[in-house]
């Protein structure tokens, strides 16, 4: 070694992961294992490296063991981290004020399904009324065929089933329409609550 040359040492990548100290490669996944070399300088600058490890750093900065953290790297992320926390912040706020009006409506909409109740039970009971007239009609007209009644003649019959026939024709679009009606309630209901009760 050349007395003249400033102590000091670089590092040089290799594709077998070694880096030469003064032209002696060294291979980095045993450092203490080198070109034999006998001269105490290189003997004491290894012993440095093995002690007190270096980054070794490639061209686009990053470094071969871990990533070093700067402090401007470091205040970098603490600007994103706190970025992040001000809109999870603002997310939970609009969270909050949707869920009061949730509870707030949750109250309507069980006054709307103690109201829908009431719809389905009236029907049932137009229905029942409207099946009741229609016996009690499909009677007197027997009792005018087989002789038993004279109360009404056929012209007579044929105008209330005429009237009947409309009355049935309502109830029947009535009926498909409040059916169709409970099953998207009742879809959305049972959807909400299959929601509410797979948790966050």
């Amino acid at each position: 070694m050349n007395r003249s040359q400033p102590i000091g040492f670089s590092f040089a990548r290799s594709f077998e992961g070694q880096f030469t100290l003064h032209g002696f490669a060294i291979n980095m996944r045993n450092p203490s294992v080198m070109a034999y070399d006998q001269r105490p300088l290189a003997r004491g600058l290894l012993l440095l490296i093995h002690c007190f490890p270096f980054h070794l750093t490639h061209k686009k900065g990053r470094t071969m063991a871990t990533e070093v953290s700067t402090f401007a790297t470091m205040r970098a992320d603490h600007r994103h981290w706190d970025h992040d926390h001000t809109n999870w912040l603002q997310d939970i706020a609009q969270w909050q004020q949707e869920h009061q009006q949730a509870v707030a409506q949750l109250k309507q909409m069980e006054e709307l399904i103690r109201m829908h109740g009431e719809a389905v039970q009236n029907h049932a009971e137009v229905i029942e009324q409207h099946q009741c007239v229609e016996r009690k009609h499909d009677q007197a007209m027997f009792g005018y065929v087989t002789g038993a009644s004279n109360e009404h003649d056929e012209e007579a019959f044929a105008e209330e089933h005429a009237r009947r026939a409309r009355q049935h024709e309502t109830q029947s679009q009535a009926h498909e329409r409040i059916k169709k009606h409970h099953h998207t309630v009742m879809a959305q209901l049972s959807l909400l609550k299959q929601a509410m009760e797979s948790g966050m």
